[in-house]
């Protein structure tokens, strides 16, 4: 399932000591730099989008991709062929 970011918002935990942020806050640090860094790629290949996410040390692009609101437009059974882009449209309503 995935959730629209909005909602995610409710569900991260800080701790209250010095009010540090939670492993959960990094996460969304880090999903925020992997966004950046896709969005500067543009439309891109999926395997130019999979070297950097394996430089980045994400061992599953596809859940990644998804969560991040983008969308794989096929251009036939060539993987090669395929472009990888932000999404124009997301869906914000909640299961």
């Amino acid at each position: 399932m995935v959730w629209p970011e909005e909602d995610l918002v409710e569900f991260i935990p800080f701790k209250l000591s010095n009010l540090t942020p939670s492993p959960a806050s990094s996460s969304l640090k880090k999903l925020d730099d992997i966004d950046r860094r896709l969005s500067q790629l543009g439309e891109a290949s999926p395997s130019k989008v999979t070297e950097l996410m394996q430089d980045i040390g994400i061992g599953a692009p596809n859940q990644v991709l998804e969560a991040l609101g983008y969308e794989v437009k096929w251009y036939g059974l060539d993987q090669d062929k395929a472009i990888i882009s932000k999404s124009k449209t997301r869906s914000t309503t909640k299961p």
